[in-house]
């Protein structure tokens, strides 16, 4: 499962989470309808998905990509940015879990009961 990223420019003056290596900044998309599955295939029986090297970057292509990792890289595949730290991604973890928890109360409904 994978939450997206947005690049934040200087001009728009806004929160970002992340500062790549290149010095792009990144906001975190935590919006339930945001939300990613993505399947790879594994390509030997050891569980692990491994990148290609493609243009000096590492490139992850989903199981339904059309293009061949020789050809390049298209926008359905994914490059590794940087990694995160366990505490670091824990609290993005929760801070999604708030926010698909939350319960939606329309106010004006139990107050016109009350009245009754």
């Amino acid at each position: 499962m994978f939450l997206p990223l947005k690049e934040i420019h200087e001009k728009d003056n806004l929160k970002f989470h992340f500062i790549t290596p290149d010095n792009r900044k990144l906001a975190l998309i935590n919006k339930s309808y945001e939300l990613r599955t993505i399947k790879f295939k594994i390509e030997n029986d050891d569980s692990v998905i491994y990148a290609q090297k493609v243009e000096n970057e590492f490139v992850f292509t989903p199981c339904y990509s059309k293009m061949k990792i020789n050809e390049g890289y298209n926008e359905e595949d994914f490059l590794w940015v940087f990694d995160l730290k366990d505490l670091h991604s824990q609290r993005i973890i929760n801070d999604y879990a708030r926010e698909i928890s939350r319960v939606g109360l329309d106010e004006s409904e139990w107050l016109r009961r009350w009245a009754i």
